[in-house]
């Protein structure tokens, strides 16, 4: 296509001749450009880094348990008292004491406030009541954690 030229009211100037942004080159790598961005941003945060989230327990290795607990005091008492409960244990059976063995099996991950990480906790090992506990702790960023219990 060509230049078109006009006079109007004592004017005579050049028009450009398109109204597609295909036909602008300029425009096009522009857009090109931005979507590109686009995509690789949204790329970026699909692919984030998994060293702030915990790996499925299904890829946890064999061999890794390290045995005791990353919970302090406070954190342990209130899982063993959600153990308990689920286990239907009275205060009785409580103070007979209970045994309950503890192993490290995904060592902390994420940012200080924000770790997480799993722990197998084992019910009187070696009886017949014998239980096992998957427990995802998981910092709130308030000094405080949360925790997820699934049977093992």
């Amino acid at each position: 296509m060509r230049n078109i030229i006009t006079a109007t009211a004592g004017y005579t100037g050049r028009i450009p001749y398109s109204a597609s942004y295909s036909d602008q080159p300029y425009y096009c790598s522009v857009h090109k450009l931005k979507i590109l961005l686009l995509i690789a941003s949204l790329l970026m945060i699909g692919c984030q880094s998994t060293h702030n989230r915990l790996a499925p327990v299904s890829r946890i290795p064999a061999g890794v348990a390290r045995e005791g607990s990353l919970a302090n005091e406070a954190l342990i008492r209130d899982t063993s008292a959600a153990i308990y409960k689920q286990l239907n244990l009275s205060e009785s059976d409580i103070a007979k004491g209970v045994k309950i063995i503890k192993f490290v099996i995904q060592q902390p991950v994420g940012n200080v406030g924000r770790k997480a990480w799993r722990e197998l906790w084992v019910y009187n090992p070696g009886s017949p009541d014998s239980a096992s506990y998957i427990i995802t702790f998981q910092e709130d960023g308030a000094g405080s954690a949360d925790f997820i219990i699934q049977r093992g």
